[in-house]
């Protein structure tokens, strides 16, 4: 399965350098995650793009042969035609830069060419930071639909707003409504992001108590705000209004310098995706439940299963706790017997080899682990304490560790398999050796 970001929000807000964070933590989880630049103005990067909209054409291009501005040249590089054709500078100056032909999305052979070749790796896609590029003009919500369909991408989005904007109460909800407008137009999912959060933190590096208010926004800052124009209190009420009722805006924190919480963030985008678990194969489509029955009725095969979850998920309880409950989800498909495992075991140990004395709390799931997740989103809590109360009176999750460089440990997982399957105990008991020759004399 192939995986997409698209990292969207206003200029300024830390795109770039959240895109550079967030690949860098994911390669020191051994994940193959590459970067896509669409900023035809972008000059520099920490990591060098797969894909880079500048091979196709450059905003430096476009503002010396039209003698555009910068922002006129942006949207004729998503829009435009073909440089120095006479009849297309007039469309676009009559049509206030838009061009009936769409210079990228008329290169889309171009972009499957150069992303086609990715096979179950993550793509971070670095977006401008003009906004009317989002809401005004069809290309991302365009690219979205030919990466889903075309090239059969999970794509998703991230927004970022900074954090200074909770200095100016007006203007924050304004930042708030344009995260909902470009959500509406991408029409994917998307999480958005409080970026630049070390910016806002005290002398101890702990972060103002009032800030909460704005990652789930609270509509009565509004009515706190003595410095809004009178004329538009009521229309910002109304708007604020809209917000809470809707209810599909709420603010991850993240500071790029603390490397938890580029972890959470990317946990939440994972979950976001489904990443690695294409379950649907499990859950939503018949064919892995008829597979078994086949097996089982026509051929006469003993079938069981085994169902991996990689010990990454233990970096954040309420991601483990969503692998749990589609561990069960596959468990109720398939109707057959079925062992968890926990993956990847090797790359949780200590520098001992010894594996940390707290995993044993996943192993054996742990309700009280839910209690302890301090980044789960308030809203969804009482939602997580029912489905951990539901894992636990139902009892038939728990995980055997597997490291597969450990040959005691996939011994030991073969052995459970065989139990599970009760192999070997239908054959015939066979005779010693000796005792079978000393019968033939």
């Amino acid at each position: 399965m192939r995986y997409a970001v698209l990292v969207t929000g206003p200029a300024g807000a830390g795109k770039s350098t959240f895109c550079n964070a967030l690949i860098t933590h994911a390669q020191t989880m051994n994940r193959q995650v590459h970067l896509v630049n669409l900023d035809p103005a972008a000059d520099k990067f920490e990591y060098k793009p797969v894909l880079d909209i500048r091979d196709l054409i450059s905003l430096e291009d476009v503002m010396e042969e039209l003698e555009f501005g910068p922002n006129g040249g942006l949207v004729y590089c998503f829009e435009g035609g073909e440089l120095g054709e006479g009849e297309q500078m007039a469309q676009l100056l009559v049509r206030g830069f838009r061009a009936d032909s769409r210079y990228l999305l008329n290169n889309l052979d171009w972009l499957e060419e150069e992303l086609g070749q990715y096979e179950d790796e993550y793509l971070i896609i670095d977006c401008p930071g003009q906004i009317e590029l989002y809401t005004n003009i069809p290309l991302l919500p365009q690219l979205a639909n030919f990466l889903q369909r075309r090239l059969n991408y999970r794509v998703s989005a991230v927004y970022l707003l900074e954090s200074q904007f909770i200095q100016d109460k007006s203007k924050f909800f304004a930042g708030v409504l344009s995260a909902m407008s470009c959500m509406l137009s991408l029409g994917i999912s998307m999480l958005c992001l409080m970026s630049k959060m070390d910016l806002i933190k005290d002398d101890k590096g702990r972060v103002k108590r009032e800030v909460g208010r704005y990652l789930d926004p609270d509509p009565g800052l509004i009515d706190e705000d003595t410095h809004s124009n009178e004329r538009f209190h009521n229309l910002n009420k109304a708007l604020v209004g809209l917000i809470e009722d809707q209810n599909i805006v709420s603010f991850l924190p993240l500071d790029v310098t603390d490397e938890d919480s580029v972890n959470t963030v990317l946990s939440h985008v994972d979950n976001m995706m489904q990443y690695g678990e294409a379950i649907e194969l499990y859950t939503h489509i018949p064919l892995l439940p008829q597979l078994a029955n086949f097996l089982q009725r026509r051929l006469n095969y003993r079938v069981s299963a085994v169902y991996l979850l990689e010990s990454q998920f233990i970096q954040d309880k309420s991601k483990f706790f969503a692998g749990v409950l589609s561990a069960m989800s596959c468990m109720l498909s398939l109707g057959i017997s079925m062992l968890c495992l926990m993956s990847k075991m090797d790359l949780i140990k200590d520098d001992k080899g010894r594996v940390k004395r707290e995993v044993g709390r996943y192993l054996d799931p742990d309700p009280g682990l839910i209690d302890e997740d301090t980044h789960s989103n308030e809203r969804f809590h009482n939602l997580n304490k029912a489905l951990v109360g539901l894992i636990e009176d139902q009892n038939i999750v728990s995980f055997l560790p597997l490291d597969v460089t450990d040959e005691d440990s996939v011994n030991t997982v073969l052995s459970h398999v065989d139990n599970m399957m009760q192999y070997g105990e239908d054959e015939e008991p066979k005779m010693p050796k000796d005792l079978e020759e000393g019968m033939d004399e």
